[in-house]
């Protein structure tokens, strides 16, 4: 909880190849999509928090309550 990009890599001893941090969801989130292929699913978990500015950063997108698969 809370920890920095480094410091989760560090903990999950390998298991990622790599991990970015972001300032913001949603450039997390517009990260993601850049980085996404057609059919993809993105997936945005955590705190209250970050699930009010992910259901935000998915409308604001036009995804909305209709795509809720959130498949890109």
């Amino acid at each position: 909880r809370g920890l920095s990009a480094a410091a989760l890599v560090a903990r999950l001893g390998g298991t990622l190849a790599s991990a970015t941090e972001f300032s913001t969801i949603t450039q997390a989130l517009d990260a993601a999509r850049a980085a996404a292929h057609e059919g993809e699913t993105i997936l945005a978990f955590g705190s209250f928090f970050v699930a009010a500015d992910a259901l935000t950063w998915t409308r604001s997108h036009g995804y909305g309550a209709a795509s809720a698969s959130g498949r890109v």
